[in-house]
């Protein structure tokens, strides 16, 4: 029997009420992917690299490979540095298409030093 009509009879499938014809199984635990439970993805950004006088990028990634289209917005605040002075204030969205786990770069320009103070 094949309730779910993806070409693996019941005794085989590991999702029997879900079509998953590839009978993927990412975790090993027995069940189909397509028959786990989503999980909660969290969102990750590396320490930022430049060299002196050029922008800082910033690889952010998710947790878990998105299996649908993830939006998020982002945007820069200051600490040690501060806008306008130290840096040219960034925001913006990424978006992770369904399979991707990381985006590069986020680019955030450095304000260009006059040598007059601040």
């Amino acid at each position: 029997m094949d309730s779910d009509d993806d070409g693996v009879l019941e005794p085989r499938d590991n999702c029997p009420r879900v079509p998953n014809p590839d009978q993927r199984d990412r975790d090993k635990d027995g069940r189909g992917d397509a028959c786990d439970p989503t999980p909660l993805a969290f969102v990750t950004v590396a320490d930022g690299s430049a060299l002196e006088g050029s922008a800082a990028s910033f690889i952010v990634s998710l947790s878990t490979e998105a299996s649908e289209t993830v939006t998020l917005s982002y945007a820069t605040a200051d600490a040690c540095a501060k806008a306008p002075f130290d840096y040219v204030s960034s925001s913006g969205t990424l978006t992770f298409l369904a399979g991707e786990t990381s985006k590069t770069p986020i680019r955030i320009r450095r304000k260009r030093w006059s040598g007059r103070g601040r």
